[in-house]
């Protein structure tokens, strides 16, 4: 599950929960990132990703495909990548 939680201001805090033991929570004090976020739609895995890895944790960037726990092998998506 990815939330953007609002914050003071123009701040958020962007958590990532439910894939393996990975929980991320990660204030955003840049508004055009929040901005970003917001407004990402299909793409918002690969925008997660582009930022930290870590932030997208179940997504692929060479098949730009988002997998479930069930599917995703170890650090490799199921065709290896």
């Amino acid at each position: 599950m990815v939330e953007l939680l609002p914050g003071p201001g123009d701040n958020a805090t962007l958590m990532v929960s439910g894939f393996g033991a990975t929980d991320v929570a990660e204030p955003l004090g840049d508004e055009r990132l929040a901005h970003r976020v917001r407004s990402a739609d299909d793409d918002l895995p690969g925008v997660l990703y582009d930022r930290d890895p870590a932030w997208a944790p179940y997504f692929c960037p060479v098949c730009e495909r988002s997998y479930c726990v069930d599917h995703w092998r170890g650090s490799r998506c199921p065709y290896g990548h």
